[in-house]
């Protein structure tokens, strides 16, 4: 399985590390390639272009800053059936949530919210999904990780991780 790392956070980084276990990573970060390519050097992962990670992964994983969310979406270009793993915190509250917000970007029912929290994980992680089938598959990948998923609810619900994420991190 190929998995692209959007994104050169430390939270990517963590993530890459993470998913490796369970299938190559590529490591993106529009607007920054040097990023890229230090962070999957040092992950012994491969750097790509984000368009290439889009056509070439099966499941992409958004940790980048949430600002730099729409840059990456012009790079990318359509996603029209890849998972999307939304791992993102947004700045502030939003209504609708990040969650939902990426959905909408995207026009598409495959987002899955997982890893909004800060880590450490501690072996366990809240999914929110719309889809059935895609959080079925997204809880599948992170067993192969070693990680339980559990069950959040709908993307709506995924709201209420980001307010515990941000009262976390404060």
């Amino acid at each position: 399985m190929m998995i692209g790392i959007v994104g050169t956070t430390s939270k990517a980084s963590t993530l890459a590390k993470i998913f490796a276990r369970a299938g190559s990573v590529t490591v993106s970060d529009p607007g920054h390639f040097d990023r890229a390519e230090r962070l999957a050097a040092e992950l012994g992962a491969l750097a790509m272009t984000p368009y290439r990670q889009a056509i070439t992964s099966d499941v992409l994983i958004f940790a980048m800053d949430w600002r730099d969310l729409d840059a990456a979406l012009t790079q990318l270009g359509p996603l029209p059936d890849r998972i999307v793993i939304d791992a993102m915190l947004p700045e502030a509250t939003m209504t609708p949530n990040g969650a939902q917000t990426l959905a909408h970007k995207l026009d598409s029912p495959h987002v899955v919210e997982a890893f909004v929290e800060p880590p450490p994980w501690n072996g366990v992680v809240n999914l929110c999904a719309d889809d059935p089938d895609a959080r079925v598959r997204v809880a599948a990948l992170l067993r192969a990780c070693g990680i339980e998923a559990l069950n959040g609810g709908p993307l709506a619900s995924a709201g209420t991780n980001e307010r515990r994420a941000r009262a976390l991190a404060s």
